[in-house]
């Protein structure tokens, strides 16, 4: 009788073990997701570029393509404030069409900038304040443009004010900086300081110390980094440990510590990204070096609270589609799926906000008069965005890039098909336990008899 009863409350428990178990949720995993924003026009436009502010707000500066000609394709700006988009003062920027846009917003003021070029390659900047956009004076002139590559770049100083780095026609191409205050410009340091003619610049301001760092292709055989104080000038950081064949693409952001990052795609090395962060006067490579696969066209550049790189880029081995990786501080990883974006894409913003939650904003290409927000966070097991097929199809025309016998990453088991193996499992070794139970009880009532 006490067996029957040990059996029964055996049964019993393993019973609700059982269904406990098929009764447990799945676990809900990072990946991106997408963020429904209201459309701001309904005609097919052109997005040139995005900023945001601490806040969150997106400020975004657009043209509109109409077939009929009666709206200019000329630039216009718009600020989401989380719920409704609203015009940046009334009417055109400028009478002129967008090359090149940088937009950067100034937390202590208030006041956005807007930089563009005009087919002259002259440098326009532009200053909202007020609800009404003024252009700044004169600026400068680049040598040549180039749609590949970037020949300026703006930055805002730790009082606020726009400083301006390009390669000067009137240098030979070198590059000089300056920067706007009381009304005008004024070199900072000397004019075409850089030894060799420059192509890609990008630019990084350490408010703490108040030094300016730009890194930049000279010769598209080398990339260097400079760094600007008032005490010296511009001086050359230590370049031994920054190699390339033939790069392309230098990013720069302030990093962890206060340590400037440099990012830089090298053609000569399949197309691969580089990671380096600048430590007590050397430039020390973040591992793995390389650490991306190849690029299709582009990348972005963003970094978390603790100072950690975000690099955002077209993923050549899943259709040129969004991919992204973050670096821990440690070694570079892929942050959510790969190829997570609608189609592959060329205008990107990358940010950070508020909540240290890493974001990208992208025209929406489906819909006119839209952008697409994505972000990453927790989704349902089997709804995250789903990876691109690697593409089959040899290597493009447009960016000739060679061949690469890079793998394709295998992506991670969704965490739906781990969870049901785990409760397929489980429920497998409850019927074995039974199973065995009721033979072992039922060998001990046979010889009981």
């Amino acid at each position: 009788m006490k067996r029957k009863g040990l059996r029964n409350i055996l049964i019993l428990l393993l019973s609700s073990i059982c269904l406990l178990t098929f009764s447990m949720p799945a676990h809900a995993a990072e990946d991106w997701k997408p963020v429904e924003l209201p459309g701001y026009a309904d005609m097919k436009t052109s997005v040139s570029g995005f900023t945001t502010d601490h806040e969150g707000n997106v400020y975004m500066v657009y043209s509109i393509s109409d077939p009929t000609g009666g709206i200019m394709p000329f630039p216009m700006a718009l600020k989401y404030d989380g719920s409704t988009w609203e015009e940046l003062g009334s009417g055109f920027i400028a009478e002129a069409n967008v090359g090149q846009c940088i937009l950067r917003y100034d937390e202590m003021t208030g006041k956005l900038y807007m930089g563009m070029l005009t087919i002259n390659g002259i440098i326009h900047i532009y200053a909202f304040e007020d609800d009404e956009w003024t252009e700044l004076p004169y600026t400068g002139r680049l040598i040549r443009i180039d749609s590949q590559f970037m020949y300026y770049d703006f930055q805002l100083m730790p009082d606020g004010a726009p400083m301006v780095a390009y390669v000067d026609s009137e240098e030979d191409g070198r590059i000089t900086a300056k920067v706007y205050r009381n009304d005008h410009w004024s070199i900072l340091g000397e004019p075409g300081f850089t030894e060799d003619t420059a192509s890609y610049i990008s630019l990084a301001v350490d408010d703490s110390k108040e030094l300016v760092y730009a890194g930049m292709i000279i010769q598209r055989n080398v990339v260097e980094v400079w760094k600007f104080t008032d005490d010296t000038g511009w001086e050359a950081t230590d370049t031994s440990m920054i190699e390339a064949g033939y790069p392309y693409w230098t990013k720069m952001a302030m990093g962890n510590q206060d340590r400037p990052i440099l990012v830089y795609m090298d053609t000569d090395q399949e197309w691969k990204a580089f990671g380096l962060i600048y430590d007590e006067g050397t430039w020390t490579t973040m591992e793995p070096y390389p650490f991306s696969p190849m690029l299709g066209t582009m990348f972005k550049l963003a970094t978390d609270s603790n100072g950690w790189p975000i690099v955002f880029f077209n993923d050549y081995e899943y259709e040129k589609k969004i991919s992204s990786m973050r670096y821990d501080g440690t070694k570079w990883e892929y942050l959510g799926s790969r190829g997570f974006s609608p189609q592959e894409i060329y205008t990107v913003f990358a940010g950070i906000d508020k909540e240290d939650v890493p974001f990208i904003l992208l025209p929406e290409m489906s819909t006119e008069g839209h952008i697409l927000k994505m972000e990453i966070g927790e989704v349902e097991a089997g709804v995250g965005v789903p990876e691109a097929e690697k593409p089959d199809e040899s290597v493009d025309e447009i960016t000739s890039e060679p061949e690469t016998e890079q793998p394709v990453e295998e992506p991670e088991s969704e965490p739906g098909l781990s969870s049901a193996i785990l409760i397929f499992g489980g429920a497998v070794v409850v019927l074995i336990v039974i199973f065995f139970v009721f033979k072992r009880n039922k060998k001990d009532d046979e010889e009981m008899k």
